[in-house]
C-alpha cells in the first residue's frame, strides 16, 4: 500500500488522498505533483505531459510555455487518463474509517461517512482556557462524528432543551442546570440561610415564609434607638429584650454621648440662620413597587415607574428599572436611568434641569438600610423635551445600581428588599427654586 504526502481532498489542484498503491508517473501533474483533477494534456506536438486544470489555468497566467518542453502551451481534456484516475483505489481520508474505492466514490462517501465530523446544530461550545488576567474565557466550537450526532443532540449538548426536573421549566440544559437550579428554581430543597446554627431544609419558595420564624434568625433589638446594638437570635430576644438592667445602663451611657455632642453642637453653632428664599431647594418623593421582578429579569424588559413630577407645576420625569442590567453589568446588577419627559409646565420652568435625584431601594424587614444613591444628572439629558414623549439621553443612568446577590435576606443586618418577588421604589428630586411667582392659581 502507497499513499502521498497528505490526508484531504482539495478543492482545487491535484488529488491529496490515501490511495492503496503509488499511482503511475503519467497520472500525476506536472505543477502540483499530485494526481491530477480534471486532466488537460499537453498537445499539438506537445510533450504529452498531463496537468491540472487548476493548475494549468493558474501557471499560464504568467508563463505560457510548458514547463516540461518548453513548448507553447496548448492542452485538451485526457479522457482516458481521466478513466484510469477514477478508478484508482483509495481510502476514507478519516483514519478510523475502514472504507476503501474507487476514487470517482470518495466525495459521496464522505458525506454519509460515520467518522466525518460535524458542527452541532446548536453551535455549542465548549471552554479550551481560561485567561485569569483579563478575566475572559476562550470558547472552541465542538464537532462530533457523524455516527454520534444524534446521541450528542439528545444527551450531551449542552444547549439542548432541558426540562428541570424540580419545577419542570424548559430551557437550555447549561442555563437550567446552571444559574436556575443554583439560585432560581423555587423547588429545589436549600439549606437554611443561618446554617450552621440551623440544620434545617425546605424548598426555595418556602424561604421566606422559613426565616420568618426561624429560631436562629437574628434580630434587631428593640432598645436600638437607645443605643443597643446586639442581634440576638429569634429564640433568644425575649429574654434580651427583658434585660432592664442591660438595656438600662445602655440607655444611660447613650444619654450621655447625645448630651455631650448637643453641649458641643451649642458651642459651635450660637446663631442659627434661616437659609436665603432666593436658593431655597424643593423636594418632591414618589414611591412605586416593581412586581413579577424574577419575569422581568428573565424577559430582560424595561420596567418603568409611573410618571412624576419634581413639584407642584415642575419637572416631569420617568424612571426606569433594567431589571437584567445593562452594558457591562448586564445578569449582575440592576440598572436605573431617569429621563426628563414633555411636561405641561415646562414653559414656566429653566432647562436645561438642574438638580439632585435621590433613588432608594427600600428594606421590606424594617425602616432602616435602605439602599439609596444620589447624583447630579448629566447637562445632555437635562435639555427641555419638545419632539417626543421623554428625552432621547437619560438624565442619568447609573449601571450598577445594586448586585442581584443583595436583594436576597441578609441576616446580618435583617435587610430583604426582594419579598414575594416584589422590589419596592422611592424617588426624591432635589430642584433650586421654582419660581413661585409663575404659578397657576386658576
Amino acid at each position: 500500500m502507497a499513499s502521498s504526502s497528505g490526508s484531504r481532498v482539495l478543492l482545487s489542484g491535484g488529488y491529496d488522498c490515501q490511495f492503496l498503491q503509488e499511482p503511475p508517473d503519467d497520472l500525476k501533474c506536472l505543477i502540483c505533483l499530485c494526481v491530477a483533477r480534471d486532466p488537460l494534456q499537453h498537445g499539438d506536438k506537445g510533450c504529452g505531459k498531463i496537468y491540472c486544470r487548476q493548475c494549468i489555468t493558474e501557471y499560464k497566467k504568467k508563463n505560457n510555455k510548458c514547463p516540461n518542453c518548453r513548448r507553447l502551451i496548448v492542452t485538451f481534456r485526457d479522457v482516458r487518463s481521466e478513466r484510469d484516475i477514477q478508478s484508482l483505489k483509495v481510502k476514507c481520508q478519516n483514519s478510523e474509517c475502514l472504507w476503501v474505492g474507487e476514487l470517482r466514490y470518495l466525495e459521496e462517501h464522505l458525506k454519509t461517512c460515520d467518522y466525518t465530523k460535524l458542527l452541532c446544530p446548536n453551535k455549542c461550545k465548549q471552554i479550551i482556557r481560561k485567561r485569569s488576567i483579563e478575566n475572559s474565557t476562550i470558547w472552541k466550537v465542538i464537532k462530533v462524528y457523524r455516527k454520534d450526532l444524534r446521541r450528542h443532540l439528545k444527551t450531551e449538548c449542552p444547549q439542548r432543551q432541558f426540562e428541570c426536573p424540580h419545577c419542570h421549566k424548559i430551557g437550555k440544559y447549561e442555563d437550567i442546570t446552571g444559574w436556575h437550579t443554583r439560585h432560581f428554581c423555587p423547588k429545589v430543597k436549600i439549606r437554611c440561610p443561618n446554617s450552621p446554627d440551623c440544620d434545617k431544609t425546605f424548598l426555595r419558595e418556602m424561604k421566606s415564609e422559613h426565616v420568618s420564624i426561624c429560631p436562629y434568625q437574628k434580630l434587631i433589638c428593640k432598645y436600638k434607638e437607645f443605643g443597643c446594638t446586639m442581634k440576638p437570635f429569634r429564640k433568644d430576644l425575649k429574654d434580651h429584650e427583658n434585660n432592664n438592667k442591660l438595656h438600662l445602663r445602655i440607655t444611660m451611657d447613650t444619654l450621655l454621648a447625645v448630651q455631650t455632642q448637643c453641649r458641643k453642637w451649642t458651642e459651635e453653632c450660637s446663631v442659627l440662620r434661616a437659609p436665603d428664599n432666593s436658593t431655597a431647594k424643593q423636594a418632591h418623593r414618589i414611591t412605586f413597587k416593581m412586581n413579577n421582578f424574577r419575569k422581568w429579569k428573565e424577559k430582560r424588559k424595561k420596567f418603568h415607574s409611573p410618571s412624576f413630577h419634581t413639584h407642584p407645576e415642575g419637572y416631569k420625569m420617568i424612571i426606569e428599572i433594567k431589571a437584567y442590567g445593562f452594558l457591562e453589568r448586564k445578569g449582575t446588577h440592576i440598572s436605573v436611568c431617569t429621563y426628563v419627559m414633555k411636561g405641561e409646565y415646562d414653559d414656566q420652568l429653566e432647562f436645561p434641569f438642574q438638580g439632585t435625584l435621590k433613588i432608594e431601594l427600600l428594606n421590606q424587614l424594617q425602616n432602616s438600610n435602605h439602599h439609596q444613591q444620589s447624583y447630579e444628572g448629566s447637562r445632555l439629558g437635562a435639555e427641555r423635551v419638545t419632539d417626543r414623549e421623554k428625552a432621547f439621553y437619560p438624565f442619568s443612568s447609573v449601571e450598577a445600581f445594586i448586585p442581584h446577590t443583595e436583594l436576597e435576606l441578609n441576616t446580618t443586618t435583617n435587610c430583604q428588599y426582594l419579598l414575594n418577588d416584589t422590589l419596592i421604589f422611592r424617588a426624591s428630586v432635589e430642584v433650586p427654586s421654582y419660581k413661585p411667582w409663575l404659578q397657576c392659581t386658576a
